[in-house]
């Protein structure tokens, strides 16, 4: 008799990102990163599961990787649009101001690569507008 195994969808989605992740990552360090249609034609992913995978890539790769290359850098390598970069830094500055750390806009133009009055503005942003608000600020 045939042992089966169950597990539920989640598990199993949960799973295969992982691994696709770790694929991933390994082609970001052998230098040549995927980008979104890259991870979309090889996983048969649609294009927001593949975005995802990317943005997930470039956080992990900014992270492991010794000398931290730049957000912006990884992200632009990677396809990941301006806005998306903007939005990533606004997060973080949103993240940095509710643990009580400092956040400077020195940082976050050397982290996400913004010039310092977008980094005045992220930082200005994320001070005066809560991140439940309706209000969207316009990434250009």
């Amino acid at each position: 008799m045939r042992a089966r195994y169950r597990i539920s969808r989640a598990d199993a989605d949960e799973d295969l990102m992982a691994v696709v992740l770790d694929h991933a990552l390994t082609r970001a360090r052998s230098g040549s990163p995927d980008t979104v249609d890259q991870v979309s034609r090889r996983y048969g992913f649609s294009s927001d599961a593949a975005s995802f995978v990317v943005e997930r890539l470039a956080h992990e790769y900014v992270d492991r990787v010794d000398g931290r290359p730049g957000y912006a850098k990884v992200a632009g390598e990677l396809g990941l649009s301006e806005a998306h970069v903007r939005n990533e830094a606004l997060q973080y500055a949103r993240e940095a101001r509710e643990n009580f750390e400092p956040c400077t806009p020195g940082e976050l133009a050397d982290r996400y690569g913004l010039s310092r009055n977008e980094a005045e503005s992220v930082l200005d942003y994320a001070e005066n507008v809560a991140d439940d608000s309706d209000f969207d600020m316009e990434w250009e």
